[in-house]
């Protein structure tokens, strides 16, 4: 009866050594929880120091923690060495509020129109407000596309190594 549980245990075992890739870049900010992690072959866009105006993108090829070294595909950065990161990720309300703004601006469109069929008059105001809620919603939607994570007090960017390395016997 005890046999298949101690195969299952001995066999986990095995398996944990096995498993690798449990190197992360972590971006992570003073009392909050959450965090945004990259792993090896994420794409990631970055500044370095010294090139204040020009944000690189590159994916990661390795990760060194002993010395706090990314890898990328086109050199290398050191950990300390960066100071922001950008997210393509959009933010969490522009897109339903750009895409609201262009339905509100389509719809009264459509109602004008069809009130032009009955026998109401279009007016060049129907035509402002379709144009500025269209408008308004898209570039709202281009606008805030990206965001950018500052490395400074707030937030701190670190290497987690949770691989499991076997033990030394002497």
């Amino acid at each position: 009866m005890k046999k298949p549980y101690i195969l299952f245990f001995f066999l986990t075992i095995i398996a944990m050594t096995s498993v690798n890739a449990q190197l992360f870049l972590q971006i992570e900010k003073a009392g909050s929880l959450k965090t945004i992690k990259y792993q090896i072959g994420d794409q990631v866009t970055f500044k370095l120091k010294g090139a204040e105006q020009n944000y690189r993108t590159e994916y990661i090829e390795n990760i060194i923690p002993e010395e706090n070294i990314i890898v990328f595909s086109n050199g290398m950065a050191n950990l300390d060495d960066i100071t922001a990161i950008r997210s393509f990720h959009p933010s969490r309300w522009s897109k339903p509020v750009g895409a609201s703004l262009m339905s509100f601006g389509l719809g009264w469109g459509f109602f004008s129109l069809v009130g032009a069929v009955v026998g109401t008059p279009m007016t060049i105001s129907t035509a402002v407000v379709v144009g500025t809620g269209f408008g308004l919603g898209w570039l709202i939607q281009k606008i805030f596309v990206h965001k950018t994570y500052r490395i400074k007090n707030k937030r701190r960017l670190r290497i987690l190594d949770l691989r499991v390395i076997a033990p030394i016997t002497a």
